[in-house]
């Protein structure tokens, strides 16, 4: 049965590794890396430097210094497995399996595949393992599959570990085993190996296995999604469209960031108003800092301000420290050194060094009233917040 998302050729050329000199060439040649120019890459690969050419077809494949152009990557990636160098032999197989620069041909790329494997490359063991499992190219057969990326998982692969995990949480192939599952998914996820990472965050949603953690799925989900996992970006997607205050805020967080999506300050702002409205601390902080700031919304310091206030009464210290320096600094409010010292010590409280001298500095510019009445007003906040956690 199928079961794997096709691999982009382009990715899959990440995991053989870029910066290091990979096979020795059969006489003297430049080192090269694949950090080098274009031209000085060009300039080995025609003198016949194999890495040059593996190094020259993955920048052709990826765009990247040069236009894209996979005609031109299939040449190189060819000239240079046919010299014998490893890594390409295993991506020509995996440009057979695409169609990348060249017609699709499945008996080509298990021949490659085959090829590698024997000289010792761990992954061409899961790319054929996937012809296999989907019957491309050969009889369907999942215990050949398994066998597959059994040798690359034992070898280390993340993606060995995370295909036979697959397996294995499926029965195909082998006898259905959840907590194996977990285990190579784990294994994987260590390797930041997208998929593992998100199967293994809908695994602690579940909790079938293993004990529910919300918020662990949720930073697993997250960094999947980061790495442009599309499950894991769709989650996020959806369970923010029905509402949910965490999808909401950690999607306003890739959106902020540009991790895994486009850059777009007016989503974040969008989506931390809405998990704020709900009453998510961080999300009531960030906004507050892109309203005092004006990322993605008109500046506004009043609804900055207030925001900072609302996440600062749930205890954030960032939101508190902040707060201190809109009253000492007279930033949408009137100065008010008081009010401004009685943050800077509930943050300090929480052990917050910035804050504690923040509040030293202050001091020297107050009197003994106004400090007094700054450490009368933090008590009492304190004893109203234990009063109210404990209601």
């Amino acid at each position: 049965m199928p079961l794997f998302v096709v691999v982009i050729f382009a990715a899959c050329l990440a995991s053989f590794g870029c910066s290091e000199k990979l096979t020795p060439s059969p006489k003297e040649y430049a080192q090269v890396t694949f950090d080098d120019s274009i031209e000085v890459l060009i300039a080995e690969a025609e003198r016949g430097n194999a890495d040059a050419q593996y190094y020259l077809s993955t920048k052709y494949s990826g765009g990247v210094g040069v236009a894209k152009d996979e005609k031109e990557s299939f040449k190189w990636r060819r000239v240079a497995a046919e010299q014998g160098h490893l890594h390409a032999q295993t991506s020509l197989g995996l440009a057979y399996l695409d169609g990348a620069g060249v017609e699709m041909n499945y008996q080509e790329a298990i021949r490659w595949f085959q090829t590698a494997i024997e000289r010792g490359d761990v992954e061409a063991n899961v790319y054929l393992g996937r012809m296999y499992a989907d019957g491309k190219g050969v009889a369907e057969d999942d215990e050949n599959a398994v066998s597959l990326f059994r040798l690359a998982a034992d070898s280390g692969s993340s993606l060995g570990q995370f295909d036979l995990g697959m397996m294995y949480a499926r029965g195909d192939g082998v006898a259905k085993n959840q907590e194996e599952a977990l285990r190579l998914f784990e294994e994987a996820a260590q390797d930041d190996h997208p998929n593992a990472l998100f199967e293994l965050g809908m695994m602690y949603l579940e909790g079938e296995i293993i004990a529910t953690d919300r918020a662990h799925a949720i930073t697993l989900i997250r960094q999947a999604a980061k790495l442009r996992e599309p499950n894991a970006l769709e989650w996020f997607q959806t369970n923010a469209r029905q509402g949910d205050k965490d999808a909401q805020f950690h999607l306003g967080l890739l959106h902020f960031t540009g991790s895994g999506v486009p850059q777009d300050y007016e989503e974040a702002a969008r989506l931390f108003h809405a998990a704020a409205a709900k009453g998510d601390m961080d999300a009531q902080r960030n906004l507050g800092t892109m309203y005092v700031d004006g990322i993605g919304v008109s500046q506004d310091y009043a609804e900055g301000i207030r925001w900072y206030r609302e996440a600062a009464q749930q205890g954030s210290v960032e939101a508190q420290f902040n707060l201190g320096l809109m009253y000492a600094k007279g930033e949408g409010v009137p100065v008010d050194y008081a009010e401004a010292y009685m943050w800077f010590l509930l943050a300090g409280a929480q052990k917050d060094t910035e804050a504690i001298q923040a509040q030293e500095m202050l001091a020297a510019e107050m009197t003994a009233e106004q400090i007094a009445d700054a450490e009368t007003r933090a008590s009492e906040w304190q004893k109203e917040r234990a009063n109210a956690v404990t209601q």
